[in-house]
């Protein structure tokens, strides 16, 4: 009101006036105006009353919102950038030693396969001990990388129920019993190509984030619990809101899963900073902010979204929707599942700069039946290579190598040999590099760090 008198006050002086104005249509819809309004007066000079004129910007100010949106995206998109630089180069190291561990316990698998020992059932029980917690703290770089849509995933056909079944037992099992679980599990398969773990990942921490809204986050002496409800379901593109959700597709088929808690809500304040990495309104040591950060990056890298919406003190519900596979793709799609070996025959040259991952690769091919000459840098392997490419069968190439990268060399080894058949490794991978590789006729990729299985799995079809 006081802003109106001021005006009033104003066109009385004489003094034009120009402003925005905001309506709602009968239908809820917003209309935006410019309103231009000038002073009247009579033939005494006396104010008399105002001409005003409003012209209908709705459109000007749609488009406005429209820029603000990719503005903010492309923002998040650099904050996402920056942030994978880093985990990029965390995640080469930490999976080249991994790699070396891993690949150690899976060679002492092998050898004591062929030993009759007393001690056998015990040796075993802490290897495979050993690797699950090698598995693991792979699985923690992935999602490291997922923050910025550079993760190495591996995709298989995935029923969202199965992944909600394993989410729902953890709940079960750590969440505080002042919540209440309400998940509404489908009896018909919802089928995605995905990969389980960083799916499950995904559903765990929308999951923990609702918790915390109905605990740690309550006021102090306001009564903690709620409830925790999860639906799945198929949905079509067409009916998520497009201004609002621009990377939902008209007419493709999503599988959605709407998480939603009854904890303390969110502003809209909060809500436009929600997937911002390292961001968080929980207290000091209750959060780092990057639950929900990684849950985003995750998605996107599914070719999927998440959508939020929250009123506080009422509660929240985050739904991410994911490309549905449809059946016939499903039917098709192998799932690889082994847990032995694969054995072969023929010559392989391996390049690595890292002894250890030198010394496993080449103790796990000759244990699968292959012959193996080494080398430690691009120079040392392509001499061997120009002197016995015609004894060779095929190439494991390490991509990051120091003085000449895995495909400078391997320009060079197909400059002797067209033919060469390479398969290429590494602890990380872009997927520009990936498609650059792809395209310059490579085959064969494994991410480290790998198993025996999957790397005698991998050689096994490159020289089939």
């Amino acid at each position: 009101m006081a802003v109106q008198k001021v005006k009033w006050e104003n066109q009385k002086k004489g003094v034009a006036e120009s402003y925005e104005r905001r309506f709602r249509r009968k239908d809820g819809t917003i209309l935006w105006t410019i309103t231009s309004a000038s002073p009247i007066f009579d033939k005494d000079g006396m104010f008399a009353g105002s001409y005003s004129m409003m012209t209908d910007i709705s459109d000007r100010k749609t488009a406005e919102e429209e820029k603000d949106r990719i503005q903010s995206q492309l923002v998040q998109a650099q904050k996402m950038e920056a942030i994978g630089t880093l985990a990029g180069g965390i995640a080469h190291d930490f999976n080249n030693m991994l790699g070396g561990i891993m690949g150690s316990l899976n060679l002492m698998e092998l050898l004591l396969a062929r030993e009759e020992l007393q001690q056998r059932e015990s040796i075993d029980k802490y290897i495979e001990t050993s690797l699950g917690s090698c598995r693991r703290a792979a699985d923690m770089t992935r999602q490291l990388l997922a923050l910025s849509k550079k993760g190495d995933l591996r995709l298989m056909p995935t029923d969202i129920n199965v992944s909600l079944r394993n989410v729902m037992e953890i709940a079960k099992s750590s969440f505080p019993k002042s919540i209440t679980l309400d998940f509404a599990i489908a009896d018909t398969p919802l089928r995605v190509m995905a990969d389980p773990t960083q799916i499950e990942q995904v559903l765990l921490n929308l999951c923990v984030n609702a918790s915390h809204a109905m605990t740690l986050m309550r006021e102090d002496g306001s009564r903690e619990g709620g409830t925790l409800a999860v639906r799945a379901g198929p949905v079509n593109g067409s009916a998520v809101p497009r201004p609002r959700h621009p990377d939902a597709r008209a007419g493709e088929e999503y599988v959605g899963i709407a998480i939603s808690d009854t904890g303390v809500g969110m502003d809209a304040e909060t809500l436009d900073r929600v997937f911002d990495p390292f961001f968080t309104t929980k207290k000091k040591q209750q959060g780092t902010g990057l639950g929900l950060a990684m849950a985003y990056g995750i998605v996107r890298q599914h070719g999927g979204f998440i959508t939020v919406r929250s009123t506080p003190g009422v509660g929240s519900v985050f739904t991410v929707y994911l490309p549905a596979l449809n059946e016939a793709a499903a039917d098709t799609a192998a799932e690889k599942k082994t847990g032995s070996i694969v054995r072969g025959s023929g010559r392989v040259l391996i390049f690595d700069d890292e002894k250890a991952i030198l010394r496993v690769a080449r103790g796990i091919l000759e244990q699968c039946g292959y012959k193996t000459v080494t080398a430690r840098s691009g120079p040392e392997g392509l001499e061997i290579y120009r002197r016995e490419h015609r004894n060779i069968d095929g190439v494991l190439l390490d991509l990051s190598m120091p003085g000449m990268s895995g495909l400078e060399v391997y320009e060079r080894l197909r400059a002797i040999n067209p033919a060469v058949r390479v398969l290429l490794s590494s602890g990380y991978m872009e997927e520009d590099t990936l498609k650059k590789a792809g395209e310059r006729g490579i085959k064969g990729f494994i991410h480290k760090p790998y198993t025996a299985e999957e790397l005698s799995e991998k050689m096994s079809e490159l020289l089939r």
